[in-house]
């Protein structure tokens, strides 16, 4: 075999269903197992998993008590027979090319990890506001394979060699998703650990996955928590870095709102489909990331002074 597709999932037996018919569209095209970890309990996620045993050779059905992302990307990696993995996430859908694109950069190219990008798919009709942007990858920076400079790594699409992954020191288990509730960061910091090491990390926007984009993320009060959420753990992962210092967060916050309502208010005015909704977003969205930033600050100094 020459990867390992590792897919958590907690309590999401309505969708996972999607994400493994899209494997067996591949066939027998490449040599990889299919590892679903199950980190919730009461749904039928593994009666889901079992009617595709005989679809998608070596589909393994393990459990993950612990509950939490990290804890079962670390299960999956544990229980993986191959060096390279695939982390794919359990609402999402590989593309015609996906594995052909990830078998050309795990063999032609030394990137130890790596990331694709997502684009939106729905089940249901969107509201008018959420545009497909607001829920895909927005790269910063070029297409192609290259050096992910100023992007970031995608745990719903990414790629790590298993020996690295392990020398990172695994995915914290104090980051990401835990059950339902919001979390973010644990593949960031994995970034931030190899590109410090001098570690080359890489990005090729042609390894696509289609990502659901689910009922909850049809209201504006998803966009708010999750910018909240996102800061406290962009604060965790660089706290010792001096990025967030008093004065930076202040001079960031005050340039960033400004500038923000300049521009987002020139396009409520100017531009049709850019709705109040948007505008409401876009504008309050910083306020909650940079809240979160302060919140997890003052969080760390009460630590270190008790």
């Amino acid at each position: 075999m020459n990867f390992s597709i590792i897919i958590c999932t907690y309590n999401r037996s309505e969708v996972i269903s999607h994400c493994l018919e899209s494997i067996v569209d591949f066939g027998g095209k490449y040599e990889y197992e299919v590892i679903v970890v199950d980190n919730g309990a009461g749904d039928s996620t593994k009666k889901i998993v079992e009617q595709f045993i005989t679809r998608i050779d070596k589909l393994r059905y393990v459990r993950e008590l612990k509950v939490g992302l990290s804890y079962a990307r670390n299960k999956g990696a544990l229980e993986a027979k191959t060096d390279w993995l695939f982390y794919l996430d359990d609402d999402a859908k590989l593309t015609p090319t996906t594995l052909l694109e990830f078998h050309n950069l795990i063999n032609n190219y030394n990137f130890k990890l790596f990331t694709g990008v997502y684009h939106a798919w729905y089940l249901t009709p969107p509201p008018k506001w959420l545009k497909d942007h607001m829920v895909s990858y927005r790269c910063k920076g070029g297409v192609g394979i290259r050096k992910i400079e100023e992007d970031h790594v995608c745990g719903g699409v990414m790629g790590i060699h298993k020996p690295l992954l392990i020398k990172l020191g695994m995915f914290d288990p104090r980051l990401g998703m835990k059950g339902s509730t919001i979390g973010y960061g644990e593949e960031s910091e994995l970034q931030f650990k190899a590109l410090k090491e001098g570690i080359d990390v890489g990005i090729n926007t042609n390894l696509k996955i289609d990502h659901l984009v689910g009922l909850h993320k049809y209201k504006p009060k998803w966009f708010l928590r999750s910018a909240f959420q996102k800061g406290k753990d962009a604060y965790y992962i660089n706290k010792t870095s001096g990025k967030y210092s008093w004065n930076n967060i202040i001079a960031s916050f005050l340039e960033r709102i400004i500038k923000n309502l300049l521009r987002t208010s020139y396009k409520f005015v100017f531009q049709k489909n850019y709705l109040f909704t948007n505008w409401y977003i876009d504008n309050i969205s910083p306020i909650c990331g940079f809240y979160g930033i302060i919140k997890s600050k003052l969080q760390s100094s009460n630590q270190n002074n008790t």
